[in-house]
């Protein structure tokens, strides 16, 4: 996300990571968010991460996240598998 306005914004950047197992329940694995500011021009990035241990599930993941200011909020989701 990259501030480009004039001014510095505090903005809220949360993920989500949900499974949905094969009965078709819904699932979150992991969430988080941290509140950052922007200061113009700027470009933020930030790093979550997950462990993927030897116990969990096959499958499709979804990752969403989101940043939120007082002007609103913008999304973006991609999937991951584990096989």
């Amino acid at each position: 996300m990259t501030d480009i306005g004039t001014v510095s914004r505090k903005v809220t950047v949360s993920y989500l990571v949900t499974f949905t197992d094969a009965s078709g329940v819904t699932s979150t694995v992991a969430s988080d968010k941290a509140v950052v500011t922007v200061a113009p021009g700027q470009t933020l990035t930030r790093q979550f991460s997950l462990l993927i241990k030897n116990t969990t599930s096959t499958g499709t993941y979804v990752v969403n996240v989101t940043v939120a200011d007082v002007t609103g909020s913008v999304s973006q989701s991609s999937t991951f598998n584990v096989t």
